[in-house]
């Protein structure tokens, strides 16, 4: 190798050349480079932020479908009483009839014992 900038005998370049390339850096590469980091490192937050998004708007939509069946449930809960308190107000009704129906023969098997025991007195008073 006669000259510095030629190649080493064994193919590896001089060291005088590598000092070179070393201290010889292109400042637009660096701005460069460091703007792909930037660049991935936004992608990688907006894609976090887009996960953390979708995850968010899966809870919301179970939640109304939670609601949603809370609110079927109590609309059936709701029926349901409501047909209970039908039935009860028909059987106490039906309750409150037969026990004024009872009432009434009472009263006319009590006002018959009477005038059978009238019309006794009245016999023997005779």
């Amino acid at each position: 190798a006669t000259h510095p900038l030629d190649a080493g005998e064994d193919g590896s370049a001089p060291s005088e050349m590598l000092s070179v390339t070393r201290s010889s850096v292109d400042p637009y590469h660096v701005l460069e480079r460091r703007r792909e980091e930037e660049l991935i490192q936004a992608r990688a937050e907006t894609d976090a932020a887009r996960a953390e998004t979708d995850a968010l708007r899966a809870e919301v939509v179970a939640a109304r479908l939670d609601a949603s069946e809370a609110r079927k449930r109590a609309d059936l809960e709701q029926d349901k009483a409501a047909r209970l308190l039908e039935t009860h107000d028909a059987t106490l009704a039906r309750e409150t009839l037969a026990e004024e129906r009872r009432g009434e023969e009472q009263g006319k098997r009590m006002a018959a014992e009477h005038r059978a025991a009238d019309a006794v007195q009245e016999e023997e008073g005779s």
